[in-house]
């Protein structure tokens, strides 16, 4: 079940997402220069609450591409009443992020065709006019690589030595930066060693798992600056 009638069956807690699934959808739809578009995330997935946002993928044709990227602005500003929108169309992958008066929220990177390799894990597909996202594909940062953990790992312990040298300083906002930093890598680390999916977003990743926990004792590292 893809495009309207899986928007169609999204439970009525998510009404205000299925609405701006729906008329995002038709702007692209309307618009030969986006080729496919899919949702990703936790509402692609089954697992999203009144509060989500929406993490959606819009694929442009690369003959078309910087008119597809500057006609996202407005695209997103035509689908309901927009607070703000950020907008950085000059990254590799451009990225917006539009809030919207009612409270929804919309992420959204835009993504050359040429690249598309395939459906990634838990995503549906909107749109996809070419076949693009038709075969699976597993993403490298689904897993993690020894790469991966060996950096986390590193990283976790240069942010433990730089706590301790805040601390012999006395400068105590900088090392419970440090010490936020030291168990965010942590926590990718724990992700990894329990096998959820996409252990790069650590404690997002680890929540997102139904059977999954945080570590045991993780509250005793949460520190105040007395």
């Amino acid at each position: 079940m893809e495009g309207r009638d899986w928007i169609a069956q999204l439970p009525a807690a998510l009404s205000r997402q299925a609405g701006l699934l729906a008329r995002l959808l038709a702007a692209a739809e309307q618009d030969p220069r986006f080729r496919a578009l899919e949702l990703q995330c936790s509402v692609a997935r089954g697992a999203g609450d009144q509060l989500s946002d929406l993490d959606a993928g819009l694929w442009a044709a690369d003959d078309a591409w910087d008119g597809a990227v500057a006609a996202v602005p407005p695209l997103l500003r035509s689908l309901g009443e927009v607070v703000d929108v950020l907008e950085q169309p000059w990254l590799e992958r451009p990225y917006f992020f539009a809030q919207f008066a009612d409270g929804t929220q919309l992420d959204l990177v835009v993504l050359r065709a040429s690249g598309a390799k395939g459906r990634v894990p838990n995503a549906v597909v909107l749109l996809d006019r070419d076949g693009l996202l038709r075969e699976p594909y597993e993403p490298p940062s689904h897993r993690p690589r020894d790469e991966d953990l060996r950096e986390w790992s590193f990283l976790a312990w240069l942010a433990l030595s730089n706590l301790a040298k805040y601390l012999d300083r006395g400068s105590l906002w900088e090392a419970w930066a440090q010490l936020e930093e030291a168990r965010g890598h942590l926590l990718r680390l724990h992700a990894a060693r329990l096998g959820v999916a996409y252990p790069g977003f650590g404690l997002t990743s680890v929540l997102d798992e139904p059977d999954a926990d945080v570590p045991p004792g993780l509250e005793e590292t949460v520190a105040t600056l007395d």
